[in-house]
């Protein structure tokens, strides 16, 4: 592996697998590759504004998960990538950033259009999760809804709901959507879990971005023994009837196999008031 020297004068940085930028002093050799091999991440470094030297990049590593999880992943690398080019644009360390997709032979993009295909890449990763879930047996069918919302979580690598099923693809003891309903209610109100409260006019906003958006009610007693909880889904998905975006479009266990989405009706009224939420890498 060969040793090439560093000769700009703007900062590097790694992006480590945990999102953490460690700095490192730019005219110390570096083993070219050594930095992506070591963190599994994203490498970004300099170039200057003079067009003669080296154009910097931010490169995108891949990774190796479920196909779901795998393109969660490499939208999440994306964005620490095109956002490693925009720090350095904004201390005006450097004029230009390309990000290099090593998952795709090393094809570079601009900064500035990454998010565009970030967000391709978790509409598709959704949709996959979807598929998985509904071709999984024990996910769908009457009083499944947790068991599917936990097989779409798991195959997303979602915290929280990928530790659902255990290692012979079955439900946990007592994960019940009452609980998860328990553990929504309390994530949303602490700024570290990455969940984030959503009012119901926003849900499908942000379910079109691809994004893992959850809607989780608590049974009421006297009325029902079972809580419930969807998945908000894609306005592109064949509807059950048209309504405006203030509705979203979600699916459960119990209607997965139609393909057809549903609107939040199907909680009635033995539950309480769905609590919408989604998680923010």
């Amino acid at each position: 592996m060969k040793t090439t020297p560093n000769t700009n004068k703007g900062s590097q940085s790694v992006i480590d697998q945990a999102g953490n930028a460690q700095h490192f002093d730019p005219s110390i050799p570096e083993i070219a590759g050594s930095l992506i091999g070591t963190s599994g991440g994203v490498v970004s470094t300099g170039g200057g504004d003079n067009p003669d030297k080296t154009l910097p990049r931010a490169v995108v590593s891949p990774v190796v998960k479920s196909e779901a999880a795998t393109l969660r992943e490499h939208a999440r690398k994306l964005r620490i990538a095109a956002n490693s080019c925009s720090y350095n644009i904004v201390t005006l360390l450097w004029k230009w950033c390309n990000v290099t997709v090593e998952f795709e032979n090393n094809r570079e993009i601009p900064w500035e259009e990454v998010e565009a295909y970030a967000k391709i890449l978790d509409q598709r990763a959704l949709r996959t999760a979807i598929n998985a879930a509904t071709l999984t047996p024990w996910a769908t069918g009457p009083l499944s809804c947790n068991k599917f919302v936990g097989a779409v979580g798991k195959e997303l690598d979602i915290p929280y709901f990928r530790n659902l099923i255990n290692e012979n693809n079955e439900m946990v003891d007592d994960m019940l959507a009452d609980n998860m309903y328990e553990f929504i209610s309390s994530a949303v109100n602490s700024s570290s879990s990455g969940w984030i409260e959503l009012d119901m006019g926003q849900v499908q906003d942000i379910a079109d971005e691809g994004k893992f958006v959850v809607g989780v009610a608590h049974s009421v007693e006297g009325l029902s023994k079972h809580g419930h909880i969807v998945i908000a889904v894609s306005s592109n998905m064949p509807k059950i009837r048209e309504h405006g975006r203030d509705i979203p479009c979600i699916l459960d266990g119990q209607h997965a196999k139609e393909g057809i989405s549903h609107t939040p009706d199907v909680f009635g009224d033995s539950v309480t008031e769905p609590t919408w939420a989604y998680y923010k890498d």
